[in-house]
């Protein structure tokens, strides 16, 4: 029997009606504290123009997802979720704000970062115990913490790829009568569209490191909570994130060790842009190569 959609339907209007009355005044917010990215001297040139596009638009997305849990049905279990928020949001707002505020930095450098994520979600297993599923979730959190953090760098990219990965999270929760990950599926959904509004190309702000890094660690979570072991679906859906991230060391290795790329540039979006590709291209190519994994991870749950 299905579980009632009354709760998930309700947290999902909560996230979105909450999140669409703070976006426009985060985003005034943002302009006036000049929370400005500074983009990478080593992405595409054109992204260049969007040196100083307002950064850290992330944060009232999250507020959004913290007001619906807050509501949630109470088989939702707050804490080790708000430990994923908190924590990875401050990372992010380190990362976003204070290095390149009071440093000079474009943010924090790769080992400090990934300690503190460590950190991050060695607290989140404490909320289980440790043991051997809570490590496959700490895993499954960093890995997708860095993957949708590595995917937020077009336009649109990382929040459109996340929206729908979700779907199927969501459509599986709901058919198997889980319904705390159907909460927190629709929860993220509905913070990240009017998010999505703002952030669509020509972007007026990005999501920064404080939303990507959470929103990426809520996924993992939903990730690990998912039959990840007997179904085909959460790896189907997550081809896109996985690719993002995989191919970065992937990269890095082959520079090292034969002093070559083996890719034009990472993370993959980028390196389509380096082989010519306009912007709007990439974007919607990965979009619809991620509508057309998560149809198959339906067909998959469905069949």
């Amino acid at each position: 029997m299905l579980l009632s959609l009354s709760p998930v339907l309700q947290s999902f209007w909560i996230a979105f009606g909450v999140s669409a009355i703070l976006a426009w005044p985060a985003l005034l917010l943002l302009r006036k504290i000049r929370s400005e990215s500074t983009i990478s001297p080593y992405a595409p040139e054109s992204h260049m123009l969007k040196q100083g596009t307002p950064n850290m638009g992330g944060i009232f997305v999250l507020v959004a997802i913290a007001i619906a849990l807050a509501f949630a049905h109470s088989d939702v279990n707050l804490l080790p979720l708000l430990t994923i928020m908190v924590g990875f949001g401050l990372i992010g707002f380190v990362d976003d704000f204070v290095m390149p505020r009071y440093t000079g930095k474009r943010g924090l450098g790769w080992i400090p970062k990934l300690s503190l994520q460590v950190v991050t979600v060695a607290g989140y297993s404490a909320w289980f115990g440790f043991s051997m599923s809570s490590l496959w979730a700490a895993f499954f959190i960093l890995f997708f913490v860095n993957a949708v953090n590595f995917a937020d760098g077009l336009d649109a990219l990382a929040s459109s790829l996340v929206i729908l990965a979700l779907i199927p999270f969501v459509v599986a929760a709901t058919l198997t009568q889980q319904l705390s990950s159907a909460i927190i599926g629709v929860i993220i959904i509905g913070a990240l569209l009017p998010f999505l509004v703002l952030n669509s190309p020509p972007a007026k702000m990005f999501m920064g490191d404080v939303g990507a890094l959470a929103i990426g660690g809520l996924y993992g979570h939903l990730f690990a909570a998912s039959p990840w072991e007997t179904s085909l679906f959460p790896w189907i859906v997550s081809v896109v994130l996985i690719l993002e991230l995989v191919m970065v060391p992937m990269q890095i290795v082959a520079v090292k060790t034969i002093e070559r790329r083996i890719f034009p540039a990472t993370p993959i979006h980028h390196g389509f842009e380096k082989s010519g590709w306009p912007e709007s291209k990439v974007l919607w190519t990965f979009i619809v190569a991620q509508c057309v994994l998560a149809s198959a991870a339906l067909t998959e749950i469905l069949r």
